[in-house]
């Protein structure tokens, strides 16, 4: 029977730059380490950034990309009075954002997960039209802004709760359900603060109960569906994709 390759917990391992001795070997097996470490996050690189900046421009351009997809809510309001299909509304124009963002943080960590969201919000707010709306101080009374707000928080709640997904020893079952709530405690983070933000709208004056009402369901009750279902696909590739790009970072 061939030996068990034991491969070294890397949080005991020292960097290569802390270490300029090591061996061919002992770096091989160094990186090896951090390569099936699939728990971590990655230390700030000049590779790092690279991915971070690379998603963050992801995470831009889905403000301005918009998806028709079947507005779930109004459907079931007309199946529930009896209406046939064919008298279906407009589709919904979706976005892809929410789920990018919350991917960002799962994927890359705490820091440059909410360090890119409160870039893209400075930015947008001060000096640059990257809102789907434009930009400026005046978006802080837009419907709108209350989720960005929402993002950052769901973006450092599922950061926090990934790091604790793929910590050995837990069964794929486990890993899946903590994936599973993950995504929809984060989900419901977002929408909660993004309605939290219409009604302090609402209470300064500048919406109205109605207009809460209809930014609420154009904002979170029609889209939050499929804001869980991509957010939970989305989490699910943040292992393989791990795997592979700890390899470049490290």
């Amino acid at each position: 029977m061939s030996p068990k390759l034991t491969i070294p917990n890397p949080r005991s391992l020292k960097t290569p730059a802390q270490t300029p001795e090591r061996s061919d070997e002992e770096l091989i097996t160094w990186k090896a380490s951090i390569h099936r470490d699939t728990s971590r996050t990655p230390r700030p690189s000049i590779n790092s950034l690279l991915v971070m900046a690379f998603l963050f421009m992801v995470f831009v351009l889905q403000g301005y990309m918009t998806f028709p997809l079947p507005d779930l809510v109004t459907l079931w309001l007309h199946l529930e009075k009896g209406e046939t299909l064919q008298t279906l509304t407009e589709p919904i124009m979706y976005t892809f954002q929410i789920p990018v963002c919350l991917f960002i943080g799962a994927l890359l960590g705490v820091v440059p997960g909410t360090l890119s969201i409160l870039i893209y919000i400075l930015l947008g707010l001060f000096f640059a039209p990257l809102f789907a709306s434009g930009g400026g101080l005046h978006y802080l009374s837009e419907p709108g802004f209350g989720y960005f707000i929402g993002m950052f928080a769901g973006t450092l709640v599922c950061a926090k709760v990934m790091n604790t997904v793929y910590k050995p020893p837990q069964s794929p079952l486990l890993s899946w359900a903590k994936l599973l709530l993950n995504s929809a405690f984060s989900v419901l983070t977002v929408h909660a603060i993004g309605i939290a933000g219409l009604l302090l709208l609402m209470l300064f004056g500048i919406q109205t109960l109605p207009d809460v009402t209809h930014w609420a369901t154009h904002l979170s009750a029609s889209p939050i569906l499929y804001d869980f279902a991509a957010t939970l696909t989305l989490f699910g590739l943040v292992r393989p994709l791990r795997y592979l790009l700890w390899a470049i970072i490290y």
